[in-house]
């Protein structure tokens, strides 16, 4: 992903919340990397089984097995796509962070949701997670991204 894509999105994000809500939108950037590292991994391990002559509606139930993952596990309820869905955003995104970190008790994983310490209402809260949805993290190469990332999140904003 290019590092002005990221800075790009970060902007927007700017526009929208004030500098006491930026914790928020870090654990957003957390969520979304962990579900593009799930993602990556779950279609390397689907297509693992589909070599291995495994027919795909065996494999696609066989992906939704926590032992077949070694990064990070992420419960069909926890997902990126199924939040976006969600009717209270908020705390859908709360649950969803407890069963990320309740599947992944052997990792440590940089992130919380502390209800009530924002004041995001559900609208800003999707038009934040579809700016955040046009970013793609790759696993391999998230140091160079996440510089500009606690860059973003430590800058005093004038409000």
């Amino acid at each position: 992903m290019r590092i002005e894509t990221i800075k790009e999105v970060l902007a927007k994000c700017d526009g929208l919340i004030n500098k006491a809500n930026k914790s928020f939108v870090r654990n957003l950037l957390i969520f979304k990397y962990l579900n593009d590292c799930f993602d990556q991994e779950r279609n390397i391990i689907k297509q693992d089984f589909l070599i291995r002559g495994i027919c795909e509606v065996e494999a696609k139930q066989l992906i939704e097995e926590h032992a077949y993952y070694n990064v990070v596990f992420i419960p069909v309820c926890a997902r990126w796509n199924t939040l976006k869905q969600a009717s209270n955003i908020h705390e859908s995104i709360s649950t969803a962070i407890e069963h990320i970190l309740e599947s992944n008790p052997n990792i440590y994983l940089p992130i919380k949701y502390e209800n009530g310490t924002n004041d995001i209402d559900d609208f800003t809260t999707i038009a934040l997670m579809t700016l955040i949805e046009v970013l793609q993290f790759e696993a391999i190469v998230i140091q160079e991204e996440w510089k500009v990332i606690e860059h973003w999140l430590n800058e005093v904003k004038d409000v």
